[in-house]
């Protein structure tokens, strides 16, 4: 089996309150660390399985077995905005937006 790492974006009661912990590890996410940035809350998992559809479908059946927590979706899946690589480049966004247009209008 492989280890997959993922975070989950969750819904619910204060998953950081000894009673959710709790509920946590009962639940079958002993796999996770409990994470809240900017008013979201988040399970980040480093989860074995034979493949990672296991682990996030597993992932989430576990989460939200503890009362009160939806999991909303899985954060990140690889993919980033545009504005997020004009800061990490240090480029404007409308310059990205350009660059990318072309690329992907000429592929080759």
């Amino acid at each position: 089996m492989s280890q997959f790492q993922f975070t989950l974006i969750v819904e619910g009661p204060d998953l950081q309150s000894d009673a959710a912990s709790e509920n946590l590890l009962h639940a079958g996410c002993d796999d996770a660390l409990v994470g809240y940035s900017e008013g979201v809350q988040y399970l980040e998992f480093h989860r074995e399985a034979p493949d990672p559809e296991t682990a996030i479908l597993s992932a989430i059946a576990d989460a939200e077995r503890v009362p009160g927590i939806e999991v909303i979706r899985l954060a990140g899946g690889g993919l980033v905005a545009l504005s997020d690589i004009a800061a990490t480049t240090g480029r404007i966004h409308g310059g990205i937006r350009q660059f990318t247009e072309r690329v992907f209008a000429n592929p080759s």
